[in-house]
This record gives C-alpha cells, sequence and structure tokens, in this order.
C-alpha cells in the first residue's frame, strides 16, 4: 500500500514537470505533505483518527497550490515576458486564505477529498482488522489452551474430577462445582490471553462492515491512487482555463479587505 501511494506521487510529480514546468519545483512541498499524510493514516487506529482529517489534507493540497498556479499562471499572462510574478508571504498566505472563496480548481478538490475520506477510511479499518486477525492468529499458536504454565495442575485437577470415583469403584459424575472450578482453572484462564486480540478483531470487522454498507468503499484503493494525478492535473487545468475570472474575483476579495 505505501509503494501504491509511493508510485502515485511520483506519477503526479512527473506530470507537473511534463505539463506545468514552471508549476512542479514550488508544488513539491504541498505534495510530500498530502502524500506524506496518506501514508500515516493507513497505520492510524481508525478509532482515534477521524477519516475528516484526511478530507483536511485534501483540502490543505489546493489551498496551498493555490498561490503557486496563481502565481505562475493567472498573473503570468499580465507579464510580456511571460515570467511569473513574485508575491510577498503576506500575499501568498492572503490568497491561500481566501482560496475556498475564490474556487480556483472549480469542484475537483470537493470531489476528491470526499473520494479519498471514503476510501482510505474503509482501507484503514480493512488493514486493522488484517492486522488483528494475525496477532489472534500468532496467540493461538504460540500458546497452549490446556496446560499453559500450569500443565501438572491442570492434569492433577483433571483426573481428580473425572477419576476419583473410579477410583472408589463407582461411576459417578463429578460434582457441578468442581467442574466448573476445573473448566475455569484450565481452560478459561489459559484462553484470557485471547481476550483482547479477539475483542479488537471483531471491532475491527465490525467497523469494515459497516463501512462497506454506508457505501464508504465504493471507490477502490488502487483505482484512487492511479487517478490522483489526472485529478490534480484537471484542477490546474481548470484554473488555467478560468484565469481571467480568478483575476477578477482576487482583484474583488483584495478590494473589500482593503
Amino acid at each position: 500500500m505505501t509503494h501504491m501511494i509511493r508510485k502515485s506521487k511520483s506519477k503526479t510529480v512527473r506530470v507537473l514537470a511534463d505539463v506545468y514546468a514552471s508549476i512542479e519545483g514550488p508544488a513539491v512541498g504541498p505534495l510530500d505533505a498530502f502524500y506524506g499524510r496518506l501514508s500515516r493514516y493507513v497505520h492510524e487506529d481508525p478509532e482515534t483518527t477521524p477519516a475528516s482529517s484526511l478530507e483536511d489534507a485534501a483540502s490543505r493540497l489546493f489551498t496551498d497550490l493555490f498561490p503557486i498556479v496563481y502565481r505562475t499562471v493567472a498573473v503570468a499572462a499580465d507579464r510580456p515576458d511571460g515570467g511569473a510574478s513574485e508575491f510577498d508571504e503576506d500575499y501568498v498566505q492572503c490568497l491561500a486564505g481566501k482560496a475556498l472563496d475564490v474556487k480556483p480548481f472549480g469542484d475537483v478538490p470537493y470531489t476528491l477529498a470526499k473520494d479519498i475520506s471514503r476510501t482510505f477510511s474503509a482501507t484503514n479499518v480493512l488493514v486493522h482488522a488484517l492486522r488483528y486477525g494475525g496477532q489472534l492468529v500468532d496467540e493461538e499458536h504460540s500458546r497452549s489452551w490446556l496446560g499453559y504454565g500450569n500443565r501438572e495442575q491442570c492434569s492433577a485437577a483433571l483426573t481428580k474430577m473425572r477419576q476419583c470415583s473410579w477410583c472408589d469403584g463407582k461411576d459417578a459424575k463429578p460434582c457441578h462445582g468442581l467442574c466448573v472450578n476445573v473448566i475455569r482453572g484450565c481452560l478459561a484462564r489459559e484462553t484470557a490471553h485471547l481476550d483482547a486480540p479477539w475483542t479488537g478483531y471483531y471491532e475491527a470487522v465490525d467497523r469494515l462492515v459497516s463501512a462497506i454498507n454506508n457505501g464508504q468503499s465504493s471507490v477502490c484503493l488502487e483505482d484512487l491512487l492511479r487517478s490522483l494525478h489526472s485529478r490534480i492535473s484537471e484542477a490546474i487545468m481548470y484554473a488555467m482555463n478560468h484565469a481571467s475570472d480568478i483575476q477578477n474575483n482576487v482583484s474583488r476579495i483584495l478590494r473589500i479587505i482593503h
């Protein structure tokens, strides 16, 4: 999974370098932060890390890309030499803060954020379900249910429970209390180590089923990662095609601010 995320990032960087050469360099930082967040999320506990954090990461990517795209695409049209204008840090922060109002990338940031959140959420649950399942199997193989740590005591207790009446020439069943104590000591106590991983596995599978029933896994993770470069490129192309509208919106917002 980490390998697929790295491949997706490399593909995105190559597309930017080939199609939007002036954007590729400054965009490396936002892309690093975005893909790094995806990689970390897969290994985080789904109970303590909300999927909304991925929506925030996707939104942040386009917020950080806006000043870069605006500088190199929209404003470049005003330069006779076709070069990009330089913005000071305050202006960059101002642009980033108004990205939601300007909507320079159309609906791509919103739809992509939702797809990422749903798909990675279901994948994260699956990863943890498999992890708990593996832990459960390891625990079961590494221990013996009967007599783990007290084989002699269990053997003696089982012998006493079942054989003592035979020693007296009788075939009487042992009393209920004795049976319960022996079973509790030899079985229940020895399977207690499975309680935590089994509970975790059950809860993880339950979350996975809920995610599937709620339609959170409608997009395959592999398909999503393979499409990220084209969807990010689509967003940038949208900004290029609407450069004049973006400039007008930015100018209007700046007039209101000042």
